[in-house]
């Protein structure tokens, strides 16, 4: 669908957590055009970053 309305392939954002890596492999796996984004989230604790 974004192909055909905008020219442009799906953006898939990722912020580098669990849920992103299976998004990322669901896109990936679906055969479907995709451009990644890397996101850092505020949303992480300081230990973490």
């Amino acid at each position: 669908m974004s192909l055909q309305h905008y020219g442009l392939p799906l953006v898939v954002t990722d912020s580098g957590g669990k849920d992103s890596a299976v998004c990322r492999e669901l896109v990936r796996r679906s055969g479907v055009p995709f451009e990644l984004m890397h996101n850092l989230t505020t949303a992480d604790a300081p230990q973490t970053i």
